[in-house]
């Protein structure tokens, strides 16, 4: 690790003030800070990294991980990599301006990272290739593509319009709150989309519930 903290100013426009790392999980109160556990991708390549060389019958398990992960940063601060900036049961680390090395760049223009152009609000144009073609195909065959909003917050006679033109099968989706499942007649649905897990199995059968009634075919 120490020997790789070496930072090469090639495609650097803004410098910007380093964050507080700390080696445990992000938690609610949490308003800023870098946190580095067994839960974040630094985790899982620690952990997949270092199993082989866990001797037969030990667990590596989240809270060896976690161990690991913090056992690191002292390390770094015993090396002068990092300063501990915040103290706690698990203490924040900054990284020591002293420890990086300034070296110039080649001149080389880097290849396209398309993660860095997405962050910048530059797409490349063969990223949106696919959607360009598909969106002028929907234009050749003269296809309407209408989304409404169904929730407590969309008026009352605006809610009942969309749920008539959704069961006359004029608006074609709908995306709704669970006020969805009180009091409307969803007439012949045959797809629903979970955002994300609703709270217990029951809301969940009820929810995914509401397509596929009257024996015809649904998918959820």
């Amino acid at each position: 690790m120490l020997e790789n903290t070496v930072w090469y100013l090639e495609d650097v426009r803004d410098l910007a003030k380093a964050v507080v790392a700390y080696p445990r999980p992000r938690q609610q109160q949490d308003r800023t800070g870098f946190f580095v556990s067994s839960y974040g991708g630094y985790g899982r390549y620690a952990k997949r990294t270092l199993v082989p060389y866990v001797p037969p019958g030990l667990n590596f398990g989240r809270d060896e991980v976690d161990r690991t992960i913090r056992f690191l940063f002292l390390a770094l601060k015993r090396y002068g990599i990092v300063e501990q900036v915040r103290s706690g049961d698990v203490p924040g680390y900054q990284i020591n301006a002293d420890a990086l090395r300034w070296l110039p760049g080649s001149g080389e223009e880097r290849p396209v990272d398309r993660t860095r152009l997405l962050s910048a609000g530059k797409i490349p144009p063969e990223v949106n290739r696919y959607f360009v073609e598909c969106y002028l195909r929907f234009v050749d065959l003269k296809c309407v593509l209408e989304a409404r909003e169904h929730t407590a917050q969309v008026a009352s006679e605006d809610r009942e319009e969309r749920e008539n033109r959704f069961r006359t099968g004029d608006l074609p989706l709908l995306f709704c709150s669970p006020t969805m499942e009180l009091k409307v007649d969803i007439a012949q649905l045959n797809l629903v989309n979970l955002r994300n897990v609703p709270p217990t199995p029951a809301n969940y059968a009820q929810r995914s519930g509401r397509a596929g009634r009257g024996g015809q075919p649904a998918l959820v």
